[in-house]
């Protein structure tokens, strides 16, 4: 038999492995759109486009996904 959990452990959320699938696509999602634009986008727009203006920062711009449980 394997070992039981006493009444008082729970297991905490905060590792990779326990995020809900749904919690995991979102931060995929949010890291994947926060890139530099292409190269090839200021050549094709002569620079008039050179940054990304929805770029957001880990540590000031929080993104709002709860924890669904």
């Amino acid at each position: 038999m394997g070992k039981k959990k006493g009444p008082g452990k729970k297991r905490s959320r905060k590792g990779c492995s326990d995020k809900r699938g749904a919690k995991k696509k979102k931060l995929g999602k949010a890291n994947r759109k926060n890139r530099r634009i292409p190269p090839f986008v200021m050549l094709k727009t002569s620079r008039r486009v050179t940054v990304n203006r929805y770029r957001r920062d880990w540590r000031t711009d929080k993104l709002c996904i709860k924890d669904e449980e």
